[in-house]
């Protein structure tokens, strides 16, 4: 039985006899200390948990099981487009993202310690070997995304690393120049040398 399968059945068999999915998300739940979640599952089951801490009540709709394995299989990424596909929603989005920051670490930690998450972490890694053409590859996926797709978001040196924002009106291209600034006072640079920006 596949984990996606297995999540799929949590809806038809009830409460009484959970499917794989509901209890992986019960022993994910469990991990909050600070804040109250509720989760509504495509059953219209509700999971409540309150932290042991008080803090943000949230609510995540689970509209489809397949959330869980794209946030198994491809992390918060695949949690993101799944919110995107309509899998899962929030009736107030930014508390769910403030509660999942608070309890980040501990989540992190039981998503990735679940067995089904370490056995498709394992496969993945076994398929991304580090062979001369294993390593282009993966270099190739991280960094060949060209030009066009970082114009849209940087500036126009396309600074990738972090600018100084010295106030709330700035550009985004002040900000990279004022970053540079700052780092040419701060390693005292005279003129004639070459300083490498990796960012």
């Amino acid at each position: 039985m596949s984990f996606d399968s297995g999540i799929r059945e949590a809806k038809d068999i009830g409460p009484s006899r959970e499917g794989l999915g509901a209890r992986l998300l019960r022993r994910v739940v469990s991990r909050i200390e600070v804040g109250h979640i509720t989760v509504v599952l495509p059953s219209h089951e509700r999971i409540e948990h309150y932290g042991i801490r008080p803090g943000i009540a949230a609510t995540l709709v689970l509209h489809r099981w397949r959330a869980l394995t794209r946030l198994a299989s491809q992390g918060d990424l695949g949690f993101a487009e799944a919110y995107i596909d309509g899998d899962w929603s929030s009736p107030d989005l930014a508390a769910l993202l403030e509660l999942a920051a608070r309890n980040i670490t501990l989540l992190d930690n039981k998503i990735s310690g679940l067995w089904p998450v370490r056995m498709l972490n394992r496969a993945r890694h076994l398929l991304r070997t580090n062979s001369k053409a294993g390593s282009r590859k993966n270099i190739s996926f991280h960094y060949d995304l060209g030009n066009d797709f970082y114009q849209c978001w940087l500036d126009s040196s396309l600074t990738y690393s972090s600018a100084l924002y010295e106030n709330s009106g700035q550009t985004l291209e002040d900000a990279q120049e004022a970053k540079l600034a700052r780092i040419v006072e701060l390693l005292d640079l005279r003129g004639g040398e070459n300083v490498l920006e990796i960012g």
